[in-house]
């Protein structure tokens, strides 16, 4: 999740609906502006390829489609490995049509499915954590169930990957959940930033253990996605703009570039990791 970013997927607002009140069930705080969600999805997408990004926008097959309206969150969809992409099951049932569209678009750009979670069991990319290529930290939330640690934990100990899991806590329910990466996100191999108030101690132990530094977020940072960063490379990566968290990273050598995300971000509660799902690193 910090190795030099060469790929990315990400899809664009603009086969949304223009006029749905369906917002309203996906959670947002007031209706979308399509025309500015456009332009700063846009400027994400201008802000990588500047950065030597190659972008692939995924293609929409159900264009105007009200039941897509977080597909533009493609994170929580897949997981790449080295071995192909691992297909999610979404916990949040108003997003079970976005992973069709995603497994259609690694089909097409030449990415192999090496594995699908399948049954009972329920996964989203937002609780997967890569502390190193050989080690993920899995939290168990209201969208990721144990059977879905499980399948996970199955499908990448064959890639040598070891699997952890950590409860995390109940937040504000299933409506307004806590991923794991809305806890705590890599900057670097020994540096990540971090909400301590809603982290296991048996996490913030194991981290301890590990001698990854923590920055510290309060609660006004950690609501306008202060640790939601997509790292470009060690100590490099990309922010929300307006987060009073980004000197905090910058005073650790950390360097910030920003985009304005008042309506893909603020308004739909994701930041630019859940925009992007990277392809490549190198």
């Amino acid at each position: 999740m910090i190795k030099p970013l060469k790929k990315i997927l990400l899809k664009s607002p603009r086969d949304q609906p223009e006029e749905t009140e369906a917002w309203r069930d996906f959670g947002y705080f007031h209706k979308p502006d399509l025309e500015q969600a456009i332009r700063e999805h846009e400027e994400l997408v201008d802000l990588l390829r500047g950065e030597g990004v190659e972008v692939i926008l995924a293609q929409d097959e159900e264009k105007g489609s009200n039941t897509l309206l977080d597909s533009i969150f493609v994170f929580d969809n897949a997981i790449v490995t080295n071995s192909g992409a691992i297909l999610c099951k979404m916990g949040k049932k108003l997003r079970e049509a976005e992973v069709p569209v995603i497994e259609r678009e690694l089909q097409r750009i030449g990415i192999p499915i090496y594995f699908k979670i399948n049954g009972d069991a329920l996964l989203e990319g937002g609780d997967i954590l890569w502390l190193d290529p050989q080690t993920v930290i899995v939290g168990k939330t209201h969208r990721t169930n144990e059977l879905g640690f499980l399948q996970l934990k199955m499908a990448l100990e064959e890639l040598s990957v070891e699997v952890f899991q950590f409860p995390l806590p109940y937040f504000h329910g299933p409506e307004d959940l806590i991923h794991l990466l809305s806890i705590i996100h890599p900057l670097d191999i020994d540096l990540a930033v971090a909400y301590l108030d809603l982290m296991p101690l048996n996490m913030y132990e194991f981290l301890q253990e590990r001698g990854i530094e923590l920055i510290e977020l309060t609660y006004d940072e950690l609501k306008v996605h202060g640790n939601n960063v997509l790292m470009l490379k060690p100590r490099k990566g990309i922010m929300v703009k307006g987060n009073k968290s980004k000197r905090k990273l910058e005073d650790h050598g950390v360097e910030i570039l920003e985009f304005e995300g008042e309506d893909i971000c603020h308004n739909r509660s994701g930041g630019p990791t859940c925009l992007s799902l990277p392809l490549l690193r190198t």
